[in-house]
């Protein structure tokens, strides 16, 4: 199935969430500031920013880990720290469902 297929697909199945454009970082630079890229997959996400990265976008299903090393580093890498900790802070982002659109460089 060609990506604006399923992207129809999937606003018609869900038209109350938001499309958010997950743009790869080859598309973020130079000296224009509209650039062409291409929607390379979608999906339905559910994703929050992290309060540890400057705004980076995490993502439910493939993230816990990045996010599990970067709270044992904010809060000291010690036998203090248990993996129930980190879980319980992971469930407690501001978690918001979404179709995100993956846009890459043409």
């Amino acid at each position: 199935m060609r990506v604006v297929e399923k992207l129809r697909e999937l606003i018609l199945a869900n038209p109350d969430l938001d499309i958010v454009p997950f743009v790869g970082e080859e598309m973020c630079y130079g000296d224009y500031p509209y650039v062409m890229g291409s929607v390379t997959k979608c999906s339905i996400e559910s994703f929050a920013i992290s309060p540890y990265d400057f705004g980076r976008v995490l993502l439910e299903q493939t993230d816990f880990e990045d996010f599990a090393d970067r709270y044992c580093f904010e809060h000291g890498r010690d036998e203090s720290i248990h993996k129930e900790d980190i879980e319980s802070a992971f469930r407690g982002l501001a978690w918001r469902k979404a179709i995100m659109i993956w846009v890459d460089s043409l």
